[in-house]
C-alpha cells in the first residue's frame, strides 16, 4: 500500500511539474514602430491579448499616438536605438519604403541582438524587402515581411489577414504574436512574397474600385437609382468587395 501511494504521489508531482512548465510562456519584449491608425490598433491588441506575458515598447513621432498606447499599458521608447537594443521582437508599420529602409539601416539592424526577430507589416517594394531580409540574416536576425489586409476596422477588431514572406521556422516563432493581431495568417512563400501578394491584391482592388465607380456613375447619369443598380451588381457577375462592402456612391450602403 505504501509503495502504491508513493508511486501515485510521484506521478502526481511529475504531472504538476510537466503542466507547470508547459503553461509558462517565456515573456518577450516586443517593440512596435509606427503606431498610427493601423499600427496603434495592432499594438493595442498585443497588449490586450498578451495577458501580461509580454512587455510592449512603442515608438512614434506623434506624441498623441504614444500617449494613447502608454495609457493602454505600453512603454514609450526613449529612442529607436534603445528600443532595438531591448526588444526580442520588433514590428514595424510604416508609410513607405523610404521610411522602412531608414529605420532598418539606421537604428534597428545595427543595434538588435542576434537571434532577435523583425516583422515588417508595411506595404513596400518587395525587392527592397528581399534586400532587408539578407541584411538581417547576415547579422543573425530573423525577419518576416507580413503586410496586412483588413483596414483600420480589421486592425481594431484583431481580424487582419497577414500575408507572410519568410521561412517556416521564423513564421512558426512569430505565429503567437501574429494571432494576437489577426485572424488569418497566409504563408505566401520566401522573403518578399508577402509584399508581392499585397501589391497584387491592391492592384486588383484598385481596378475593381475604378470599374465600380465608373459603372455606378454611368447608371446614375442615365437615370438609374443607385441603390437598385448596386443590388443588381451585387447579385450578378459585377459583384466585388468594392461594390458590396465599400460602394463609392453615398447612401448605397446602410
Amino acid at each position: 500500500l505504501n509503495m502504491l501511494f508513493s508511486f501515485r504521489f510521484i506521478n502526481v508531482v511529475q504531472t504538476v511539474q510537466y503542466f507547470s512548465k508547459g503553461s509558462k510562456t517565456k515573456m518577450s519584449t516586443i517593440g512596435f514602430i509606427g503606431i498610427g491608425n493601423m499600427g496603434g490598433n495592432m499594438a493595442k491588441n498585443i497588449i490586450l491579448r498578451s495577458e501580461n506575458r509580454n512587455k510592449v515598447i512603442v515608438f512614434d513621432k506623434n506624441k498623441a499616438s504614444l500617449d494613447m498606447l502608454t495609457a493602454a499599458g505600453a512603454y514609450s521608447a526613449k529612442s529607436l536605438k534603445s528600443l532595438a537594443e531591448e526588444c526580442d521582437v520588433v514590428i514595424t508599420m510604416l508609410p513607405a519604403t523610404a521610411h522602412v529602409t531608414e529605420v532598418f539601416r539606421g537604428d534597428l539592424l545595427p543595434h538588435m541582438r542576434p537571434g532577435s526577430l523583425i516583422i515588417d507589416s508595411s506595404t513596400i517594394d518587395p525587392l527592397t524587402t528581399r534586400e532587408l531580409h539578407k541584411e538581417a540574416s547576415s547579422r543573425g536576425i530573423q525577419m518576416l515581411d507580413a503586410p496586412v489586409s483588413g483596414g483600420v476596422t480589421g486592425a481594431a477588431a484583431g481580424t487582419l489577414t497577414f500575408m507572410v514572406g519568410g521561412d517556416d521556422a521564423t513564421l512558426s516563432r512569430a505565429k503567437e504574436i501574429l494571432n494576437m493581431m489577426g485572424k488569418n495568417i497566409v504563408h505566401c512563400g520566401g522573403p518578399g512574397s508577402g509584399g508581392v501578394a499585397k501589391l497584387c491584391n491592391n492592384l486588383s482592388l484598385a481596378i475593381s474600385m475604378v470599374g465600380t465607380s465608373e459603372a455606378m456613375a454611368l447608371g446614375v447619369r442615365l437615370g438609374m437609382d443607385p441603390v437598385r443598380l448596386a443590388n443588381v451588381m451585387n447579385t450578378s457577375t459585377a459583384r466585388c468587395w468594392s461594390s458590396d462592402s465599400y460602394n463609392p456612391v453615398p447612401g448605397v450602403l446602410p
